[in-house]
């Protein structure tokens, strides 16, 4: 299929975004990284879960590191350098800090690492000025996240892009894309296991709230006199319902009485939950007490505050943040020997402006 050069990349992604709705989903990065790939795991002999990203952002652990990553670098501009110095302000391409339409650069960078964060890949539809010497794909006039449901690769490795909801998907010119890789797979691939345990954990809880006394015994005292099976059956029902409803009132019959056992400690799913919020820190590449989540009771100590900012700003930018710096300084982005940073200036600086990093528009 010839080169699409006679559509601009941002009508498309006006035309994708406008048919999102009912665009029906298709296949992901290298076919087994699908983002909206049920995730199936055997439970139990043979039962089994499904888990999306939909699924996963329902955990607070998962939502709370997403919420982190993207607070550190959705806002942060992105600046073209030669050498160790920023080129000026009339050199800056304009792509680096502004879109047109209706999303902004912050939101694009957003989703761009909600890609990452949960499929490993993100997809930017580029629009280029005519090929030049100096960079032989042409300058790029505008650069727009496709959404990640309109796109894949084929069995066969190659690019395909839905460009309209009456279109299938097809190869599209490698210029006029930007294939962003994460530093893995996605919470998708690689922590199934963990991300279906923290929701099992979050509906054990929930039930456990409802109930807090794991288990009671409606014990007959007169073994001469037990109640009869429509007894029994009715005062099981009168308990359960008094349980789920806000008053846990109950009438029990003279000649039965209730007995707990067990313990209603809620310790055991405490500490499962911490555990649960150290792992998916340890997922995302973050301090597990960014997530509020701690090995030992004296870890939930800091030595100091700005060590701990540090430590996090560093996780965040070393690990998510290169992957998309690297690529954007690629060749097929800016010209030979320029590169493209992230300037973190006001998230370093003592005293942050009040409003913010003065960028351009």
């Amino acid at each position: 299929m010839p080169p699409i050069r006679a559509l601009r990349a941002l009508d498309i992604v006006k035309t994708a975004e406008a048919s999102r709705p009912t665009v029906p989903a298709v296949a992901s990065p290298l076919a087994d990284r699908k983002l909206n790939r049920p995730i199936i795991q055997a439970i139990f002999g043979g039962r089994s879960r499904v888990f999306t990203r939909g699924d996963a952002v329902k955990l607070p652990p998962v939502m709370k590191g997403r919420s982190i990553i993207i607070s550190k670098l959705a806002g942060a501009p992105l600046v073209a350098l030669e050498g160790d110095k920023p080129l000026a302000d009339d050199a800056q391409p304009e792509w680096l800090y502004r879109t047109e339409g209706q999303v902004s650069p912050w939101h694009r960078m957003a989703w761009t690492l909600d890609d990452l964060i949960f499929s490993g890949w993100s997809l930017w539809l580029l629009d280029r000025d005519e090929p030049t010497d100096e960079q032989p794909l042409g300058a790029i006039r505008h650069a727009v996240r496709c959404p990640i449901e309109l796109w894949s690769f084929d069995e066969d490795g190659v690019l395909q892009v839905q460009l309209t909801v009456d279109e299938d998907p097809h190869p599209i010119d490698e210029s006029m894309v930007c294939l962003i890789p994460g530093p893995a797979e996605g919470l998708l691939e690689y922590a199934e296991r963990t991300l279906s345990g923290a929701a099992d954990l979050e509906e054990s809880w929930r039930k456990r709230a409802n109930n807090p006394i794991p288990l009671v015994e409606i014990h007959a005292t007169d073994p001469t006199d037990e109640l009869t099976d429509d007894e029994q059956a009715d005062t099981i029902l009168a308990y359960q319902e008094s349980m789920a409803g806000d008053h846990a009132i109950i009438y029990t019959p003279a000649r039965a009485t209730l007995i707990a056992h067990g313990s209603d400690a809620p310790n055991p799913a405490i500490e499962a939950r911490n555990f649960s919020k150290v792992d998916v820190a340890n997922f995302l590449g973050l301090p597990a007490a960014s997530l509020d989540g701690s090995l030992s009771t004296a870890s939930l100590t800091y030595s100091t505050q700005e060590g701990a900012r540090d430590e996090l700003a560093d996780a965040v930018i070393g690990y998510w943040g290169q992957p998309i710096q690297q690529r954007l300084s690629q060749d097929d982005m800016v010209p030979k020997g320029q590169r493209v940073r992230y300037d973190f200036a006001d998230l370093f600086t003592t005293t942050p402006a009040p409003t913010g990093q003065t960028t351009k528009d």
